[in-house]
């Protein structure tokens, strides 16, 4: 599928992914243009993925992953989104990761790894449970 397709332009209060129940809104007063990508069954149809990327223009890109509560998969597909080449494009200078899932045990060693090899590529990773509403710069912070 041509990768335009796969791109959604949106400057709505609200910029929101789903996917199986759960969901990433960010908050967008200003109005500004967003472009939702989908990646999983869309971008990249094969192998490890995340479902979405969301780019603010000139601001930064946050890949997305909804999940339910396997946290090794979901962070082994962030690792893999970044690292795909059909996703570079899509990808600016400042990136963040985002994982939205059903429940998120205190301790969890892989998610510890994933944040710190997240921070040598100069990323943060976020973990939600259930839903979320953000603020874009906020999660590109971390």
């Amino acid at each position: 599928m041509c990768a335009t397709a796969c791109v959604e332009e949106v400057d709505g209060s609200n910029v929101t992914v789903k996917e199986r129940g759960r969901r990433a809104n960010f908050k967008n007063p200003g109005r500004s243009t967003f472009q939702k990508i989908q990646v999983d069954k869309c971008l990249v149809k094969d192998g490890k993925k995340a479902d979405w990327i969301v780019r603010k223009i000139g601001v930064g890109s946050i890949v997305v992953e909804l999940k339910g509560k396997d946290l090794d998969q979901a962070c082994r597909q962030l690792l893999a989104t970044v690292e795909h080449p059909d996703c570079q494009p899509w990808l600016q200078e400042q990136k963040a990761l985002l994982i939205v899932c059903s429940r998120y045990p205190s301790v969890d060693t892989t998610v510890q790894k994933v944040r710190l090899a997240a921070r040598k590529r100069g990323m943060r990773l976020s973990v939600v449970c259930d839903q979320g509403d953000f603020i874009f710069e906020d999660v590109l912070k971390g």
